[in-house]
This record gives structure tokens, C-alpha cells and sequence, in this order.
């Protein structure tokens, strides 16, 4: 029985272009997850902006010298965001990311962790002039406010990146896709 089985057995002429036997690598998903993921933040950042233009416009329109700012201050935004957001991904996620993955650490708590703590580097790098502008502050509350309301300002951006960072690296971690399904 089973030798005519092995007997009758052909092995395929065809390489299957079925997209389930053709995985990536993980480099090219660390590569795709790059490439993608540092252009959320900046696009969640120019939404807010745009959201609380339009707020303010709203119910205080004498707060706005001109209604220009609403579309200027978010590409502006979009523009050096793309930058510092490409910037803090290679000069910090990329290491940290590739130290947690050789750990065998890297997981959706671990991504999301580490683009929080590429949102507190620009944090500081902006709140610390932003605090002096006027004078130095008053006092450490008034500090730690200033410093709280940007990373509330930029937190979702980075939560959208880690997001879909973690999303786009599940399958080399382990988690299976839709595709896979």
C-alpha cells in the first residue's frame, strides 16, 4: 500500500505563488514596519493641531491673529514631524527594537514602550526653551504642567506609531495574519 503510493508520487513541476507559502522575512517586515509606522505620528500630531484650530476658531475666535495658521501650522508640523519622526526611529527604536528582538523581547508592550520613549525626547527637547521663553518657571509644578501637556499633545501620535509598528511586525513575532487564515 505504501509503496504504491511512493511509486505514484510526482514531486511538483511548480513553485506555488500562493501568498500563504510565501512568507517575508523578518528583516523585510522590520524594513516595511520602519518604512511605515514614524509617518503616523506626524499625521495624528497635524489632526490634532488642525482639530484644535478649529476648536479654538470656534468658541474663541479672538485667540487667532488669522485663520492661515490652520492649514500652515499643520503642514508645517507634518513636514518636521516626517523628519524628527524618521530621525528618532533610526537613531532609537531601531536599536532598541533590534536589542529586544535578539532578546526575544519584543513584543506589543515593548514597541509601545519604546515609541513612548521616542515622544519624550522632543518632549524635552521642546518643553525645556518652551519653560525659559518667558522667564524661567516659577516653580517645578508649573514645569512638570508645561512637560505633561506636551507629551499629552504627543502621546497619541506615538501610540498610533507603536500601533502600527506592532501590527505590521505581529507575523514575525510569532502572531498569525489574516493573510495566513
Amino acid at each position: 500500500m505504501t509503496e504504491s503510493k511512493l511509486a505514484a508520487y510526482e514531486p511538483p513541476t511548480e513553485v506555488s505563488t500562493n501568498k500563504i507559502s510565501v512568507k517575508k522575512t523578518d528583516r523585510e517586515q522590520l524594513l516595511r514596519a520602519f518604512l511605515i509606522a514614524p509617518v503616523a505620528a506626524p499625521i495624528v500630531f497635524s489632526v490634532i493641531t488642525i482639530v484644535g484650530g478649529l476648536i479654538v476658531l470656534r468658541f474663541s475666535p479672538e485667540l487667532v491673529s488669522t485663520p492661515i495658521g490652520l492649514i500652515v501650522v499643520p503642514v508645517l508640523a507634518l513636514s518636521l514631524g516626517l523628519v524628527i519622526s524618521y530621525g528618532l526611529a533610526l537613531m532609537i527604536g531601531l536599536p532598541v527594537v533590534l536589542l529586544l528582538r535578539r532578546a526575544g523581547k519584543l513584543n506589543g508592550w515593548t514597541i509601545h514602550g519604546t515609541a513612548f520613549i521616542c515622544v519624550l525626547v522632543p518632549t524635552l527637547m521642546l518643553s525645556v526653551p518652551e519653560l525659559y521663553a518667558n522667564g524661567p518657571p516659577r516653580s517645578w509644578l508649573e514645569a512638570l504642567r508645561g512637560f505633561g501637556i506636551l507629551v499629552a499633545y504627543l502621546a497619541p501620535g506615538a501610540l498610533v506609531s507603536g500601533t502600527t509598528f506592532w501590527w505590521l511586525m505581529r507575523r514575525s513575532l510569532g502572531q498569525p495574519n489574516e493573510e495566513s487564515r
